[in-house]
């Protein structure tokens, strides 16, 4: 057990992890949560993470962001809305549209997983948008709408430019009253 208080503590490797995950170094992020593990004893908390799971998003690695997620999860770490919306920005970086709709899916139909907010959404959508899947982007449009998200400028864009693609004039008249 630790007796020194200049060691490395949970709010020390928050802070690298953090600079680590901006970078995407995944790599450094997984060297680190092992270190924090096995070497100095310490529990990840949930802002180390939400920073590993942003570097895997940074890095385009949607298979590691789960893997992440289920780490988290099974060593009792609770992430909040944002660990999950970095998940999904992980599957829209890499085209996996269809993932970022599974997690999507997995928040709304999981009571221990966060709420999907419209940041949870707009990045769903965006992901279809970077892989065509027009229909798929106004379908969230419509869940957003259904559900009382509020439809912000990036994703009300994301649904006129599907409209667009997919020539539903009067539908795109209706997504920009919404502005």
């Amino acid at each position: 057990h630790r007796t020194r208080t200049d060691d490395p503590n949970v709010y020390t490797y928050g802070a690298l992890m953090n600079a680590v995950g901006r970078a995407g170094d995944v790599e450094t992020a997984m060297r680190i949560l092992d270190s924090m593990e096995l070497e100095q004893g310490d529990q990840p908390n949930a802002v180390v993470y939400h920073s590993a799971v942003t570097a895997a998003a940074n890095a385009a690695r949607p298979d590691l962001a789960l893997r992440l997620l289920e780490r988290a999860r099974d060593t009792g770490v609770r992430l909040t809305v944002v660990g999950y919306n970095a998940a999904v920005s992980a599957a829209s970086r890499a085209c996996n549209w269809k993932l970022a709709v599974e997690l999507l899916d997995k928040m709304l139909n999981d009571d221990s997983l966060p709420n999907p907010d419209a940041v949870t959404y707009g990045t769903v959508m965006a992901a279809c948008e970077k892989c065509g899947a027009w229909n798929q982007v106004l379908e969230f449009a419509d869940k957003m709408r259904d559900t009382n998200v509020s439809l912000d400028g990036m994703a009300i864009t994301s649904a006129l430019h599907a409209c667009q693609q997919l020539g539903l004039a009067q539908r795109a008249m209706e997504y920009l009253e919404l502005m």
